[in-house]
């Protein structure tokens, strides 16, 4: 199943919580950050994508980075696309210093997912 396929299949919704969470827009953002084609657009998708997936400035991410944060690391492991691939390297890299946000959402706790993350991320550690 392609990227864009598994970014469609995925129930966003499930991750709702947070008033700030969006989760009709985090399909579209990810399917942005897939195809990406200018690297003009580069920045701005990735402060889109950590936006949708969380709280940019604040530095945190919702619980949608359960489903969205192995979208991301396929974007930049898989793809033939060099300014896609870049673009999700960097956002991986600022994941790396946030935190979860779990308010409003009970299915998993700050430090389950805080460590379910982290696992994932570890390579990316620089």
């Amino acid at each position: 199943m392609s990227v864009l396929e598994r970014i469609k299949k995925i129930d966003w919704e499930e991750y709702s919580g947070s008033p700030w969470y969006k989760p009709e827009d985090v399909s579209p953002v990810l399917m942005k950050l897939a195809t990406l084609s200018d690297t003009g657009e580069a920045n701005s998708v990735g402060h889109m994508v950590l936006s949708t997936i969380g709280n940019d400035h604040a530095g945190t991410y919702y619980p949608a980075i359960q489903a969205a944060l192995d979208i991301i690391i396929a974007i930049a492991e898989q793809t033939d696309n060099q300014i896609s691939k870049m673009c999700a390297l960097g956002i991986l890299d600022d994941l790396i210093s946030f935190q979860p946000d779990i308010e409003g959402y009970s299915k998993i706790s700050a430090e389950q997912l805080d460590s379910w993350v982290y696992k994932k991320m570890r390579k990316y550690e620089q």
